[in-house]
């Protein structure tokens, strides 16, 4: 096993005799304590002696905490910006039904759909080469970079990012 407690298997045995291992070594302590812990009954509070070993569970403990939480919002961070830089991506389309529609609500004269589009293609245009979207190019960028490098398993998420 790792240090997160995924379980890599070697090429040199047998997945059964690896499986077998697996269940006496960590599996199966770990079924009966839980089976244990089901049926144990609660007294009073008792106090035991130091335990040296609780330190060094906890840490390892908030270790993972941390690099679960930092994973996790890396990825959500990640995604909810390309959401929003898909939004320009979808932002034309929207715009020139916006624009013809209120044009037919307030019965004012129509602009042809293509003039229309290639106007609002422009804005859009003009918005993305501002020097703050530019920057969000890049800070995206940055994010995903270390999304991917603290994920312990990069190779099996689907790719989610576009090519600039």
């Amino acid at each position: 096993m790792d240090r997160l407690g995924f379980v890599i298997l070697d090429d040199g045995q047998p997945v059964a005799v690896q499986a077998s291992q697996l269940w006496v070594g960590r599996l199966g302590p770990f079924a009966r304590t839980m089976a244990a812990a089901a049926t144990a009954r609660f007294g009073p509070p008792v106090l035991h002696d130091h335990d040296p070993q609780l330190l060094t569970a906890a840490q390892r403990l908030l270790g993972r905490l941390h690099d679960e939480l930092l994973r996790r919002g890396l990825a959500t961070a990640a995604h909810a910006m390309q959401e929003l830089q898909d939004q320009f991506d979808r932002a034309v389309a929207h715009m020139v039904s916006a624009i013809l529609t209120a044009r037919r609500r307030e019965h004012r004269p129509v602009i042809p759909e293509p003039l229309t589009t290639v106007a609002s293609q422009a804005a859009v245009n003009a918005l993305t080469k501002l020097s703050v979207v530019r920057q969000f190019d890049d800070l995206l960028r940055g994010t995903r970079i270390l999304a991917v490098m603290v994920c312990p398993d990069p190779e099996h998420h689907r790719a989610s990012c576009s090519t600039a």
